[in-house]
């Protein structure tokens, strides 16, 4: 083949530290936005990002996976450094992190549009499903082993 074709989709997981229901309804739709540019940045797409107080999805797509552990470092990093000092003092009363770890599942081209809708209707969904049994169902459907103890902080 005379050139090198790629197209990636991934479903990124993860929650705020202990859970804290740190994500306010005052600079959520800020905090995604900003969290849109660095995924821009990094020569990525994001196509849905939704959450509720305590967690946050991401649906994103990448032509290259050469900085992919970057790409989210920088997001998690970047966001937390950004409510810290731009908006902590005006929408939040303690100190944001995210917690250390993340899910990060692939998502085949034909699948986009359904998880998008998933994350898009993530309050609904949380009325009666707390974030552990969501996660620990992304985990089993996607055949990643797991002790329970490692999973959550």
């Amino acid at each position: 083949m005379a050139n090198t074709f790629r197209n990636h989709h991934f479903h990124l997981i993860w929650s705020t530290k202990k859970r804290e229901n740190l994500i306010e309804p005052g600079f959520q739709d800020q905090m995604y936005a900003y969290i849109g540019g660095i995924v821009k940045q990094n020569k990525g797409k994001l196509l849905e990002i939704g959450g509720i107080e305590n967690h946050v999805h991401l649906l994103v797509g990448l032509d290259s996976l050469d900085n992919y552990s970057e790409l989210i470092r920088q997001i998690k990093g970047g966001s937390s450094f950004w409510i810290n000092n731009e908006v902590k003092s005006k929408k939040i009363s303690q100190k944001f992190s995210w917690q250390n770890g993340y899910g990060s599942f692939c998502v085949s081209y034909s699948m986009i549009d359904a998880v998008r809708e998933y994350i898009k209707n993530q309050e609904q969904h949380h009325k009666k499903q707390t974030f552990e049994n969501e996660f620990l169902k992304f985990l089993d459907l996607h055949g990643i082993q797991y002790d329970i103890k490692y999973v959550f902080d």
